[in-house]
């Protein structure tokens, strides 16, 4: 039924423009517009290497506004490594942002499978993914600084057949005065 859903009243990516009210620096727009082109490309995996403090989550929460509004996913997980990382992210960016979506935060043993925007911790995971079946989301951000980490749990335990995989991760910058956008070809990633 989801899936049909999808299919039948699926949006270009390229017709759903970001809300720059959520993410307006001129390299998260570029970032974006990136990740949005190759989705409509068919491409599945990303992943945005942004300096500290340059507003990964604010991306990451454009694009789930742009997965929504174009009706490409209906059940997000946002995952992260730490509790306080799961905290910020839900508290004031996805109760900010998707004020009228169900959503929750994942803790052991609490899980609505009516929501449609879950935050957890990569640890809170790892010891309820048998709580949802393979397919239960449609796109899965990671903000997460260890990737191969993550890849091998979700991969190998089967949480989710994505139609989209983004990694977020924090890097040093390179200079001080330039915030860069870095895709990185990373074996099972597209860029």
């Amino acid at each position: 039924m989801r899936v049909r859903f999808q299919n039948v009243s699926a949006k270009s990516f390229l017709d759903v423009k970001p809300k720059e009210e959520i993410a307006g620096r001129g390299y998260q727009l570029e970032a974006i517009q990136r990740v949005i082109e190759d989705m409509e490309r068919g491409k599945r995996r990303f992943l945005i290497v942004q300096a500290t403090g340059t507003g990964k989550t604010r991306v990451a929460m454009a694009l789930i506004d742009v997965m929504l509004r174009s009706n490409r996913a209906q059940r997000i997980l946002f995952l992260t490594d730490r509790t306080e990382l799961n905290d910020q992210a839900f508290d004031e960016n996805i109760v900010k942002f998707f004020p009228s979506e169900s959503k929750q935060k994942v803790y052991s043993s609490t899980v609505d499978q009516d929501s449609r925007i879950y935050a957890a911790t990569l640890q809170t995971m790892k010891n309820n993914y048998q709580d949802f079946s393979v397919g239960f989301f449609d796109l899965i951000i990671s903000a997460l600084y260890f990737i191969k980490k993550i890849k091998n749990i979700i991969i190998k335990q089967s949480l989710a057949v994505a139609l989209t995989f983004i990694l977020m991760s924090s890097k040093k910058p390179r200079r001080k005065t330039k915030v860069t956008y870095e895709p990185k070809d990373l074996k099972g990633f597209d860029h």
